[in-house]
């Protein structure tokens, strides 16, 4: 390529940044991000069961009112995606906004569940 490997790290790491500021930004992938990196210590661990926990630690992540039918559907259609995800060596960011999880609002309204307007659905920073 035209980039030396140096140019083309620096090229990575300024995109890494850029991510990471845009997210910290806003903190919208925060949610998932966090599940994310959860799923990568248990694949790095060799963890069987990665479902169940997969699926107990999202249940931690969430408010009770609606986080059963999220964290099933989540499991349901997105497990793989963030499996395969880790495995092809993505960044957690990256990866949400593969599976669409970025928005984790929009996700929920796909699902048709009802989330209480009071309860924010991502942990947006307070101003």
């Amino acid at each position: 390529g035209i980039f030396s490997p140096e140019m083309h790290l620096f090229f990575e790491l300024a995109l890494i940044s850029l991510l990471y500021l845009s997210a910290t930004k806003a903190n919208i992938c925060f949610d998932c991000v966090v599940i994310i990196e959860f799923v990568e210590n248990l694949i790095l661990n060799d963890e069987d069961n990665i479902e169940d926990k997969f699926n107990a630690r999202c249940l931690a992540q969430f408010p009770d009112s609606w986080n059963e039918s999220v964290c099933e559907a989540l499991v349901k259609t997105k497990l793989d995606q963030i499996v395969q995800g880790i495995e092809d060596n993505l960044v957690p960011d990256q990866i949400c906004n593969n599976i669409g999880l970025c928005n984790l609002a929009e996700f929920i309204k796909t699902l048709k569940i009802a989330v209480p307007a009071a309860r924010p659905v991502v942990n947006l920073p307070v101003h």
